[in-house]
């Protein structure tokens, strides 16, 4: 099990600071360790005293981890004074920190400041400069660069950071200051949330976040940057650590507990809690139709498509191999207008050109076809992007490059593809463990031998002939959704 250690303060509610670091750690399954520069007295309403650990102390808790134990990455919060930055720039230089994640806690979210400017300028000039990645709010980016501008690093000046754009142009000038990887949190823009990642070699990644209706945000950073720091001690890129952290967040906010007469906490322990429940529910992509128009045996194809839906397929993917480009691109734009208005996402199978030109919700792709970074340059990080696996291997090596999901089979002989290599189950049930992405099975399934996937535990189950062969699309769609949630149900109830 990875290692991981947050440098902070003490909430004595449990929703921030220390707390939340190490209840994230364990959602996010690695081994927290703290050590506390800080004692707050606070609840919901706020803090009512602060104590500082002394330097001594703080000194000696980092001293006795790092004399015992191989630390795989440090979370850093917030560090009230200037003598604590200077142990920890210290720490980093000793032990030789690797993977930090610096949370730059400045200005808290009404605006007050947490710590005065000598603090802060050491924290900015000394300490940024040593992290693997920064995760400043709007306002702490904002004091970032003004005291950037103000040491004529910078020369531009901002009055304010409200829009995407902007965000994007003061993130890449912190970033080319501290020579490496700056997260700026836009979850206050009026517009739309979003959160820029800057990379160290100046891509600009865009994470664009749904506005959740709730009060309870304590912890927020805290519980992002932890995150972060989890997925990175785990063997993650920057990126698709930040990429997974934005999700876990998502699900943490979502899970917010409404305790206390102010602002409740986020939850990071909301998914283990519901674990039976959430093993039960059905993921995004629990029905997946391929399509294939000699299976609908003359029957009208887009109609087979539309009663499918109708019956519970929650993602379509268009395959066609023997059209011509015109021909494809017109029968996606048909399929898109279906899909859009029944709302379920439409993905083009290898033509990547097609799906641009229709605005596809994405693209699968098979072991042969474009390479997934590629395709995530030239779609966006809005889209889906499948990949088709054979074997472990191969599963890994796609969600390592940014897979959203994987579709792994044949599972059983198929019509479809009559000479295709059957996967044992034993090797996609390996390839569910393995993964944090959807695995989805593919490959004459059909309700007749649908719960023999029972043990593999797979999300999802992606159908051709036995819904577009049948008589009826929308029942039979019916029945294979209640096969497979049958099946899941069981499989819950047989590991309970």
């Amino acid at each position: 099990m990875k290692k991981v250690l947050t440098i902070a303060g003490s909430d004595s509610c449990g929703g921030a600071g220390i707390q939340t670091d190490l209840k994230t750690f364990a959602a996010c399954g690695v081994y927290g360790m703290s050590v506390i520069t800080a004692i707050t007295a606070q609840n919901t309403m706020g803090v009512n005293c602060v104590e500082n650990v002394s330097e001594e102390m703080v000194k000696a808790q980092i001293d006795a981890i790092f004399e015992d134990i191989k630390v795989d990455s440090i979370k850093i919060g917030m560090l009230s004074n200037e003598n604590a930055m200077e142990i920890i720039a210290n720490m980093i230089k000793k032990y030789d920190c690797k993977n930090v994640v610096l949370d730059p806690v400045m200005i808290s979210t009404s605006g007050f400041d947490l710590i005065d400017e000598n603090s802060r300028e050491k924290l900015i000039f000394e300490l940024l400069p040593m992290a693997t990645i920064i995760t400043p709010n709007l306002s702490e980016a904002k004091c970032i660069y003004d005291l950037l501008l103000k040491k004529d690093i910078v020369s531009k000046k901002i009055d304010e950071i409200r829009t995407v754009e902007t965000m994007i142009e003061v993130g890449k000038s912190i970033s080319i200051f501290t020579k490496n990887n700056v997260l700026v949190k836009g979850g206050h823009l009026k517009a739309e949330p979003c959160d820029v990642l800057v990379d160290r070699e100046g891509n600009v990644h865009t994470f664009r976040n749904e506005r959740i209706n709730t009060k309870n945000t304590h912890g927020t950073g805290c519980t992002l940057s932890s995150a972060i720091a989890a997925f990175i001690a785990k063997g993650y890129s920057v990126n698709e650590s930040v990429k997974m952290a934005k999700k876990f967040i998502t699900n943490a906010i979502y899970n917010s507990l409404d305790i206390g007469k102010g602002c409740g906490p986020t939850n990071p322990m909301g998914e283990i809690y519901k674990i039976v429940e959430l093993e039960a529910e059905e993921s995004e992509y629990s029905m997946y139709l391929v399509t294939d128009e000699k299976s609908c045996n003359g029957k009208d194809f887009y109609k087979c498509i539309d009663e499918s839906i109708k019956g519970g397929v929650k993602v379509v993917q268009l395959r066609e191999k023997n059209m011509s480009t015109r021909e494809f691109y017109e029968r996606a734009l048909k399929l898109k207008d279906i899909c859009k208005k029944n709302k379920v996402p439409l993905l083009i199978n290898d033509r990547i050109d097609i799906a641009l030109a229709v605005d596809a919700d994405g693209i699968h792709l098979g072991q042969s076809d474009m390479d997934i970074s590629k395709a995530r340059e030239l779609l966006g990080n809005d889209k889906i992007i499948g990949i088709s696996a054979k074997t472990i291997e191969e599963a890994l090596e796609a969600q390592k490059n940014g897979a959203d999901y994987i579709g792994i089979g044949a599972v059983f002989a198929t019509s479809t593809k009559k000479d295709t290599k059957i996967v044992e189950l034993s090797v996609v049930e390996e390839v569910k463990k393995r993964l944090h992405i959807p695995v989805l099975a593919i490959g004459g399934i059909s309700v007749n031998n649908v719960d023999k996937l029972s043990n593999t535990n797979v999300d999802g189950i992606c159908v051709i002939s036995d819904i577009l062969n049948s008589d009826d699309c929308r029942k039979r769609t019916s029945e294979l959704v209640e096969k497979f949630r049958e099946m899941k149900r069981n499989k819950i109830n047989k590991d309970i």
